[in-house]
């Protein structure tokens, strides 16, 4: 039986398990951005990720003028 998007939007929600740690306010995991897309599916072929899991804190380069990155 196919559920329309409407059906879909007033009868059925996600939890949390399905989106990713960008995804997210904050580390309580208890608000999702506005932009929020979930990504995780136990599926044989799931959506791409959309984020990474550790986020680039800086860029700077060292004497002989290579790019570093550092990330906590």
């Amino acid at each position: 039986m196919k559920k329309d998007e409407k059906y879909l939007s007033k009868n059925c929600k996600l939890c949390a398990n399905h989106f990713e740690e960008c995804m997210f306010r904050s580390n309580a995991k208890n608000r999702l951005k506005e932009d929020a897309i979930p990504t995780i599916f136990a599926i044989p072929n799931p959506p791409k990720p959309v984020g990474t899991k550790r986020r680039l804190l800086f860029k700077d380069t060292d004497n002989q003028g290579n790019v570093c990155h550092s990330s906590l």
